[in-house]
């Protein structure tokens, strides 16, 4: 069986992190910091408690293209902290940049440079929809291990440039039952499976 894991943000309220590990959750995304002025409230929370239920943990950061790279990574370095996986760029806010073609260059600054602050290679979380419209010809990011979101599919669907079939873990659903998980405050929540 392959280990199942909780999104967790400010927006899930209070989570209670025993309730989640007696139900299966073995790893967490948790959110830390967005663009160069969001800070999550409920990281230090998240990350505490998922850490007393044994729950590895990967700190994120929300991306917002065009704006300024450096002072992005900067931010979540600051306002996140090594854990037991990686760090992982978030990248799924994309309305406003339709038909914008540098988001590529710019998660490869990201990557580099998280690399070089902190010695940590990032996963990238998007979806099959995002990498076609914005990460397709960009090969020069298959080095960072791909955390699909394809909710509601038999197997996620992996584009070009990253090896066909082949992810780090898959977010399978966003309608989980989050009651169940421990998550009060909302009806439904988003859940992964490792490979």
């Amino acid at each position: 069986m392959k280990p199942l894991g909780l999104d967790a943000s400010q927006g899930d309220g209070t989570i209670d992190w025993k309730i989640a590990a007696q139900h299966g959750i073995s790893f967490a995304t948790i959110r830390a910091s967005w663009g160069t002025t969001g800070v999550d409230t409920r990281f230090g929370y998240n990350m505490t408690h998922a850490k007393d239920e044994m729950i590895q943990r990967s700190p994120y950061h929300w991306f917002v293209p065009r704006l300024d790279t450096l002072a992005q990574v900067n931010w979540f370095v600051a306002h996140s902290f090594t854990a037991e996986l990686p760090r992982m760029l978030d990248l799924e806010d994309s309305a406003p940049y339709y038909g914008y073609i540098g988001i590529g260059a710019e998660v490869e600054k990201f990557g580099a440079e998280l690399l070089r602050k902190t010695g940590e290679v990032m996963w990238i979380y998007t979806s099959p929809s995002y990498i076609n419209a914005y990460l397709r010809g960009c090969t020069y990011l298959c080095k960072y291990p791909l955390v699909i979101a394809h909710w509601e599919a038999a197997a996620p669907s992996v584009p070009l440039p990253w090896n066909r079939g082949r992810w780090t873990a898959w977010q399978f659903t966003g309608k989980g039952d989050a009651p169940y998980y421990g998550i009060t405050q909302c009806h439904d929540c988003s859940l992964y499976v490792m490979e």
